[in-house]
């Protein structure tokens, strides 16, 4: 596990997924992106203890 996408929607619930690389990681965000109750989408890259956050 490599990336965790996090799904925040509009009632304040998170969905989290998981992905092994990058191409897989855009694949699932743009799938929760073109959600109908999507708030927010931030993909987190998770490497030797620090993270980068790519928020969509």
């Amino acid at each position: 596990m490599k990336y965790v996408i996090i799904c925040k929607l509009k009632n304040g619930s998170t969905i989290p997924a998981f992905a092994e690389t990058f191409n897989s990681a855009m694949h699932i965000a743009e799938m929760f992106i073109g959600g109908e109750f999507t708030k927010r989408v931030e993909i987190v890259k998770i490497s030797t203890g620090a993270t980068t956050r790519y928020i969509y």
